[in-house]
C-alpha cells in the first residue's frame, strides 16, 4: 500500500511528483515481481512454438526479501536527494548560479547504499529491478526558472571494472 499523501515529506516538491506515491513493503514485492503471461489453450499450440514459450521461464523474477530492502534504500537514497536540490527553494538556485550564500548552506549528507555477494547472485539484477521501478527520464514542461522546460535524469548506472 502507498503512503497517503498528506504523510508524503516531499509533498510539493517537482523533482520528486512523478517518481509515484511511497510504496510500502508489499507493494514493493509485488512490483518487483515478474511473471510473464501464462498461454491460454496450450495444448493447441504446435509443440514447436511451446519450445520457444518455455524460453519465458527465464523471465520469471520473484525478488527475495533482500531486494525489496534494496528497493526501499534506492527510494530513499532518490527521493531524499532531491529535497536538498527542491526548485522552489531560493537556496537551490543559489548553488546553481554560483552566489555567495550567507550562513551555513544545506549541504547533503552522504548517502550511499551497498549490494554484496558473491559473482552472479544477482547484484545488478537487483538493482536493475529496484531502478526499474522510476522513469529513467522525466520532462518537466513547466519548471520553476527554467525556460522551454527541463529533463530530468532519475538515476545513472556506470559499470565499473574490477
Amino acid at each position: 500500500m502507498a503512503a497517503p499523501e498528506q504523510y508524503d515529506p516531499y509533498l510539493g516538491n517537482v523533482l520528486v511528483r512523478h517518481l509515484g506515491p511511497i510504496l510500502g513493503p508489499g507493494e514493493l514485492l509485488k512490483r518487483l515481481t515478474h511473471l510473464p503471461p501464462a498461454p491460454a489453450d496450450i495444448c493447441d499450440i504446435p509443440r514447436h512454438v511451446r519450445l520457444h514459450l518455455v524460453m519465458c521461464v527465464r523471465d520469471i523474477h520473484i525478488p527475495p526479501l533482500v531486494e525489496r530492502q534494496l528497493a526501499q534504500s534506492c527510494d530513499l537514497m532518490i527521493r531524499h536527494s532531491y529535497k536538498y536540490r527542491d526548485p522552489s527553494l531560493s537556496s537551490t538556485w543559489r548553488v546553481v548560479s554560483g552566489e555567495q550564500r550567507l550562513g551555513l548552506p544545506a549541504v547533503q549528507p552522504a548517502a550511499a547504499a551497498s549490494a554484496e555477494g558473491h559473482s552472479g547472485v544477482g547484484k545488478t539484477v537487483g538493482c536493475r529491478h529496484c531502478l526499474q521501478l522510476y522513469p529513467q527520464t522525466i520532462f518537466h514542461d513547466e519548471f520553476p526558472r527554467v525556460h522551454g522546460g527541463l529533463l530530468q535524469v532519475v538515476s545513472i548506472s556506470a559499470e565499473v571494472p574490477p
